[in-house]
């Protein structure tokens, strides 16, 4: 049963991990695409924040963690 609880913390991270490295990789493309155009700056980061502002993805990432924590508990029973 442990074995199983260990797993599933580890897919939970690894899921963390790539929603992250997506996350800095598109904003490494935002910032070469806006430094490629000569429009680097403050536009720039409101663009880059905008990501924030969408309630799909602040509830993806709040989902997450807590179906993680749903899953283990009914695991563990």
């Amino acid at each position: 049963m442990r074995d199983k609880l260990i797993i599933f913390f580890m897919s939970v991270i690894s899921l963390f991990a790539s929603i992250f490295v997506i996350f800095i990789i598109d904003t490494v493309a935002i910032i070469a695409t806006h430094a490629y155009q000569g429009r680097l700056g403050s536009d720039t980061t409101a663009y880059i924040l905008s990501f924030f502002d969408d309630p799909t993805f602040l509830n993806i990432l709040i989902a997450i963690p807590l179906g993680s924590i749903f899953l283990a508990l009914i695991y563990r029973n």
